[in-house]
């Protein structure tokens, strides 16, 4: 019989399989603590449990994560791409320092059904969901280049549509039994799907950034298919915000087209919808993926006028920094490469 992995049970999972052999189930919470707060991967240096415990463990369960096929380095701005193939599916993990900051870009899914214009992942279609396992292994891996400070759900595929596995994870990285990382260091990025949106408030206390990229529904349309079945103007007025503290922060990601989305007339609409929902604007230039699709980055004054009017607007807002341009920067891209 293969061994199960380890990395990916909750606290109630591995209760219950204690329960099941007979075993005391306060010795799930010591386990976890070296699993994830202190990420030991051998059994045998978990010096507090019985070793008969660890050894029936060892049986049945590994601690193994998984060696990325390709890492790729852009030694101009020190950020890093992990590539992973596995059972058929392959995803990235991008790494990405910043003064003082370590970020880590987590995957969801291999490739996306949601085919955005605009994103190289979409052009891969939709392979398949990652486990809480796949999802997790991403971030130990990430520690072994640096200490982690910041953890973003940005990567490839949509982490709505794997609610079940991103719920999951996102229980394990900020329990106590858990890694204890802090839920405002942790940002969830959606196009926007309910119900899972209204679920992804009322059960975590994550950042949340929607993918928002126009203010008007016949263009997001065309950027983005979704916008046909969940526009988002009806997205945002059907959740409930009352509970939302000033302290958690929702971002509208905005990727800047030349001549699509980036006028005066763009910039009011969304300095509206961001004034209503107490929403800053995270502006993005745009990596090309695809000459056929007839996006272009607008030129760097004009993204610079853009966040001067909504700065005058009474927005917040801030240009994110362009990273890995010379490892495939865009999601997907080096994926797409090695498929």
């Amino acid at each position: 019989m293969s061994k199960l992995p380890l990395i990916g049970f909750r606290e109630s999972e591995l209760k219950s399989y204690f329960e099941s052999i007979g075993k005391r189930t306060f010795h799930a919470r010591q386990l976890l603590t070296w699993l994830y707060r202190k990420r030991v991967r051998d059994f045998n240096l978990m010096s507090d449990l019985p070793k008969f415990l660890r050894n029936e463990l060892a049986e049945n369960f590994h601690l193994d994560i998984l060696t990325p096929a390709d890492v790729a380095f852009d030694e101009t701005d020190g950020s890093f791409k992990l590539l992973f193939v596995h059972e058929n599916l392959t995803y990235e993990t991008a790494l990405i320092p910043d003064a003082d900051r370590f970020t880590v870009c987590l995957s969801v899914q291999s490739g996306c059904k949601f085919g955005c214009r605009f994103c190289a992942t979409g052009t891969l279609g939709f392979r398949g969901h990652l486990d809480t396992f796949h999802i997790l292994q991403q971030l130990y891996n990430a520690y072994e280049f640096n200490d982690v400070t910041n953890i973003v759900y940005m990567g490839m595929g949509e982490p709505l549509d794997n609610a079940e596995n991103v719920f999951s994870s996102l229980e394990i990285l900020t329990s106590e039994w858990g890694f204890a990382f802090p839920a405002r260091k942790i940002t969830v990025s959606t196009i926007g799907l309910m119900p899972q949106l209204q679920e992804l408030i009322d059960k975590t206390k994550v950042n949340i950034a929607i993918s928002l990229h126009s203010p008007f529904h016949d263009e997001r349309k065309d950027l983005m298919p979704v916008e046909r079945v969940h526009p988002i103007e009806d997205v945002l007025a059907s959740v409930s915000w009352r509970n939302w503290p000033r302290t958690r922060r929702l971002t509208f990601e905005y990727i800047l087209f030349r001549g699509i989305n980036d006028s005066l007339h763009h910039v009011k609409a969304l300095a509206r919808l961001a004034r209503k929902y107490h929403a800053r604007v995270n502006l993005i230039r745009y990596n090309p993926i695809d000459a056929k699709n007839g996006l272009e980055s607008p030129e760097e004054p004009a993204i610079l006028q853009f966040e001067e009017w909504l700065r005058h607007m009474h927005v917040s807002v801030t240009i994110r920094k362009s990273k890995g341009r010379k490892i495939y920067a865009a999601c997907g891209m080096l994926a797409a490469r090695k498929i």
